[in-house]
């Protein structure tokens, strides 16, 4: 049962006395590999203080079966299980709302130190660790683009992996990631290199 629980399942169904293991105790190890599991349990020999014992132990339902029918032990699983989900989502969204709060206290921080910073170079070298930090990726590279008169894009100072390379370069319109993300002016995602292809140019991770 155990590993049938941790294998992934958002109900079991128990009866309170069996051969090895009782149902409460059963359950007590089932909730320790999956806290989001929910437990049904069914007992002939049902009381106060077992029922008592179960809602301490995060037991859904507690059924006796002298009332037991399928209408009632469905509408407990039913239940049960739509109370798993709701856990589980509710734990992803509280996940992903703090990982976005700590990457805004990032920015923040950023921020005010680089409007501190008279230096260009340092200010370009502060966003690509940022970058690096916020992200988690293994490389990372800050370009400051230049008016032209032309529709090409100049390269007018950068920072990160292989940035040397690249100042002063001129890029004509959908060549490489970076002129895409001029002409948008905004991110650019996996979903926007597939509906618009772009030309290589350098191999180049821009943020």
């Amino acid at each position: 049962a155990i590993e049938t629980a941790v294998a992934g399942c958002d109900v079991a169904v128990l009866d309170l006395k069996m051969p090895r293991m009782g149902g409460l105790e059963l359950a007590g190890h089932l909730k320790e590999k999956d806290p989001d599991l929910q437990i049904v349990i069914l007992t002939g020999y049902g009381n106060m203080e077992t029922a008592i014992e179960a809602v301490q132990r995060g037991i859904f339902d507690y059924i006796g079966k002298a009332e037991i029918d399928m209408v009632r032990l469905e509408r407990a699983v039913r239940e049960a299980s739509e109370r798993a989900r709701l856990t589980r989502t509710n734990r992803e969204l509280v996940t992903k709302l703090t990982v976005s709060n700590n990457r805004l206290q990032a920015l923040q921080s950023v921020s005010t130190a680089l409007s501190r910073e008279p230096h260009q170079d340092r200010v370009l070298e502060s966003l690509t660790r940022a970058a690096r930090e916020l992200t988690g990726s293994a490389t990372a590279r800050v370009i400051l683009f230049a008016a032209s008169h032309s529709e090409d894009i100049v390269i007018e100072a950068a920072s990160g992996d292989g940035a040397e390379t690249l100042v002063g370069v001129r890029l004509q319109p959908g060549e490489g990631v970076a002129a895409l993300a001029a002409k948008t002016e905004r991110a650019i995602s996996g979903q926007d290199l597939a509906r618009h292809p772009v030309q290589p140019h350098v191999p180049e991770v821009l943020v």
